[in-house]
Parts: structure tokens; sequence; C-alpha cells
């Protein structure tokens, strides 16, 4: 696999990533017996949460279809990621809710990582192409 593949292939399976979180707030949000689990969110906030993670997932698709092309989202993707791990994990810690809650963000940390690596690695291979 080519780099410029690779890098593609990693935005796109971070818009799913994205999607898939987007879908499990919203659901949950909806219909709160739907999924076991506990959520720091009531109806309303888990919506816009949900709705928020769809359009950052929007963005890592446009940024799979042209990574040349996008850096200020792969750089507001970083900021989001790593203040979504920082909050999550600053409540988990106060007692606000489950520490259970802040594993599937450790997602969006290794993404934050990719992404950086993406923009010190992997522009300059888009840029001689």
């Amino acid at each position: 696999m080519t780099r410029p593949t690779y890098y593609k292939t990693m935005f796109y399976a971070a818009a799913i990533f994205n999607w898939l979180a987007a879908a499990t707030a919203i659901a949950k949000a909806a219909s709160p017996s739907l999924i076991a689990m506990d959520s720091p969110f009531d109806q309303f906030g888990g919506e816009v949460f949900g709705l928020f993670v769809a359009v950052f997932g929007y963005g890592y698709f446009l940024v799979a279809r042209d990574p040349a092309r996008n850096e200020g989202i792969v750089w507001m993707g970083i900021v989001g990621k790593l203040l979504t791990f920082a909050l999550f994990l600053a409540h988990a810690m106060a007692g606000t809710f489950p520490f259970v809650l802040v594993i599937p963000i450790f997602g969006d940390v290794i993404f934050a990582f990719l992404f950086l690596e993406f923009l010190l690695a992997g522009r300059p291979h888009y840029a001689e192409a």
C-alpha cells in the first residue's frame, strides 16, 4: 500500500469511527433503553454531541477524498479529539460518569496522533505528487 493510499484509508476509517460514535450517541439519546450503557447526556445534549461528531466525520471523509487540500480539517480533528479525550477523562476522574465511557475515546487519541503523523510526515508526499 502506498503512503497516499494509506492516508486516504486512515481518514475514511476515522470518518466511519466518528459516524458509528455519532449513531451510538444519537440512538442512546433517542431511546435510552436501546443501548445498555450510562450516558452523561440528556436527550438534547446527546443529540447535539452526536451531530457534532457526525460533522467531524464528514470532515474526515472530505480529507480522505483529497488529503492535500484539507490540512485545516486535520488540525481541527487533532484539537477536537484531544480536547474530547481530556474532557471525558476529567469527568470520569471527578466521578461525573463511569470510566467505561472513556474507553472508546482512546480511539480519538490514536487518531489524533495518526493525524499528526500525517501532517508531519505524510503531507510532504502529497506535495511531491
